[in-house]
């Protein structure tokens, strides 16, 4: 009857064998390295939501904007927390340092009136326990002078510069000039003087120019103070003074250094004529 194997179903088919696992071709094995370090500490939830954005877990749009909005609402809800707490922080801070204020105040009163009873108490006492030593001794501190003497050096510089005067009298023996150069509202006492503002003058001819000036005629300078400012030597001149200069006298003085300067070109002309 059967003319088929012992033991087994005639016609059953046979079952294929499982695919061979390919190897890694060249470069693979390295690549497939790297991704496993990378992703090692990488949990299910960060998985899904990076899956997610790229799009490759099949969820849609709405799910995404409720994820996105679930997390804004859990950041504004971590911020306002914080908000809070910080302000919550400030008025108990606040109230410390008024408490602290109020104990200092009370504090301070506090010594205050220990401080008036004991000068009560002494004030009460004083009359009993000041006799007439007491009294020559404080009429002596009351006598001496406040004032501490100088030395012969402090003396002599207080002298010098005492000596100087921005208005000579006419009977004061003049020694020497000092140049000074100062804001111009601060030389209103001065008579000589002259302002500079910016300009294209050098300031070696800016001074010459001054110091003519001075000199002039209708500078009312006597002959010593002529002597003494044209003794000024020109590094002392032009010390304090800025560079690119442009000098601004009187008009009275500017007219009188021109006819001077006119005069001088005339005796010249003249003279070699």
């Amino acid at each position: 009857r059967g003319g088929g194997r012992p033991g087994g179903q005639r016609g059953a088919p046979k079952k294929p064998p499982p695919p061979a696992k390919e190897a890694p071709k060249r470069g693979q094995r390295s690549k497939l390295k790297k991704i496993k370090d990378k992703y090692a500490d990488q949990d299910d939830e960060e998985r899904d939501l990076m899956l997610g954005l790229l799009g490759s877990a099949g969820r849609s749009k709405a799910e995404i904007a409720r994820e996105a909005r679930r997390r804004e609402a859990e950041e504004k809800a971590a911020r306002e927390a914080q908000k809070a707490q910080r302000h919550k922080d400030n008025v108990e801070k606040q109230a410390r340092r008024v408490a602290e204020q109020r104990e200092a105040e009370t504090a301070r009163k506090e010594r205050q009136s220990a401080g008036a009873g004991a000068i009560a108490v002494a004030d009460k006492a004083a009359p009993a326990s000041f006799d007439a030593a007491g009294a020559a001794e404080l009429r002596s501190l009351l006598e001496e002078p406040s004032i501490q003497e100088l030395d012969e050096g402090q003396r002599a510089a207080l002298a010098q510069h005492d000596a100087l005067t921005a208005l000579p009298a006419e009977g004061d023996s003049l020694l020497y000039a000092v140049p000074v150069c100062a804001p111009y509202s601060a030389l209103s006492a001065y008579r000589f003087r002259v302002k500079l503002t910016p300009g294209s003058q050098k300031k070696g001819k800016a001074a010459k120019q001054a110091v003519g000036i001075f000199c002039g005629g209708a500078g009312g300078a006597s002959e010593r103070e002529r002597e003494l400012m044209r003794a000024i030597k020109d590094d002392e001149l032009v010390r304090q003074m800025i560079s690119n200069v442009k000098l601004v006298a009187p008009s009275a003085a500017t007219a009188a250094l021109k006819t001077e300067r006119k005069a001088k070109a005339k005796a010249k002309a003249d003279a070699k004529g």
